[in-house]
């Protein structure tokens, strides 16, 4: 009856979570709350296996090696690598601030970051347009990201043409999540 328990507990969350999924936005995150049941579930398991294998207590230790190792992994991902599933604004924007000059524009789609990170002035991506960055004739930095980038889709076509990729930031995650880092130089990118 425990096993059942702990099993309905697991269950029930992530059968919530695809019907209101259906209605609201929703993340894969909102489940943790079941990772106590998942995580009693596989004890209990590993548990009764090694219980009913007389002699054969090997697969057992292989067993909890693989689940031990597979949730290494995923803290390692998490916290060393995928910075909490965050993009790393901070780098993106101190690679473009150790090569920026003076006059140099910075457009993204959040100027507020503006001040914390680059302790300049950033223009918002989704107002520009190609026209008031050819009438500056200046070099432009595009610090932009995944989930942003579309809000301007005549600006977003015109940079990946027109501009040259200087950093990418990737997050390792099922989605594409990434960070973008353009550069145009009105001088040797592109002579209207």
């Amino acid at each position: 009856r425990s096993g059942l328990l702990m099993f309905l507990g697991g269950v029930s969350p992530l059968i919530l979570l695809v019907v209101a999924n259906l209605f609201i936005f929703t993340k894969d995150r909102y489940v943790f709350i079941t990772i106590f049941c998942w995580v009693t579930i596989t004890s209990m398991g590993i548990y009764e296996i090694y219980k009913r294998s007389k002699g054969i207590r090997l697969l057992t230790l292989g067993l909890l090696f693989v689940f031990i190792a597979h949730a290494a992994n995923d803290m390692v991902l998490y916290y060393q690598i995928n910075n909490g599933n965050r993009l790393d604004w901070r780098n993106a924007f101190s690679f473009v601030i150790e090569r920026i000059e003076d006059d140099d524009k910075v457009v993204s789609y959040w100027p507020e970051f503006g001040p914390f990170y680059a302790d300049r002035e950033i223009l918002p991506y989704e107002t520009i347009s190609p026209d008031d960055i050819l009438r500056t004739n200046k070099k432009h930095w595009f610090v932009l990201d995944s989930e942003t980038i579309w809000t301007n889709g005549k600006l977003k076509l015109w940079v990946e043409n027109n501009a040259t990729l200087m950093n990418v930031q990737f997050l390792r995650r099922p989605e594409e999540s990434y960070i973008k880092v353009y550069l145009f130089d009105p001088v040797s990118e592109f002579n209207p």
